[in-house]
């Protein structure tokens, strides 16, 4: 998700949760939320030092893992901090995130987007609604978006590498379809 970072300083933060409550008192909900936050920061961390990798793609899988499993116990810490709620099953967390934070409206967007239902009818006016006319579409990414993403340091691009090419595929406007 592309989001503007200036809409998540602590002054907006608090001007957007001012009116939310604390739960009641819950200690062991406080603990394992608190372990759930120290364990996200471990492996935003880890992500922050695989950027310094010479490799890249040596690294990529533990990079998908750790970007996983940071927002998964970030997810984990809001649903305890906010009701307590626990679960140990990756899919009943996403259930209790989408009850007790999205739904009351405590994600800012564009993280509190979401729809209601899969039916293929009502989910195209669901989406439709969330669009609010805009056209945009993530087909239109382009190559030179991706090279960006995946050009290091020193002019250094693994793609180009990997794929034996003379140029970097984010010097290239070549469209994704």
């Amino acid at each position: 998700i592309v989001c503007y970072p200036p809409q998540f300083t602590i002054l907006i933060l608090d001007r957007y949760l001012v009116g939310v409550g604390r739960r009641n008192e819950n200690a062991d909900a406080d603990t394992r939320a608190f372990e759930c936050l120290l364990m996200a920061m471990h492996n935003n961390s880890a992500l922050n030092a695989l950027k310094t990798s010479e490799k890249p793609y040596d690294v990529v899988r533990s990079a998908i893992v750790a970007w996983y499993y940071t927002i998964y116990e970030s997810a984990s810490a809001m649903t305890l901090a906010a009701s307590g709620g626990n679960a140990e099953q990756h899919a009943k967390t996403a259930r209790i995130w989408h009850a007790d934070i999205v739904r009351p409206g405590l994600a800012i967007g564009p993280f509190g987007l979401h729809v209601n239902t899969l039916v293929a009818n009502d989910v195209k006016s669901e989406i439709k609604t969330l669009r609010n006319g805009s056209n945009f579409r993530l087909a239109r990414i382009t190559r030179r978006c991706v090279g960006r993403c995946l050009c290091l340091r020193k002019r250094h691009c693994w793609l180009r590498e990997m794929e034996g090419r003379r140029a970097c595929p984010g010097q290239q406007r070549i469209q994704i379809a």
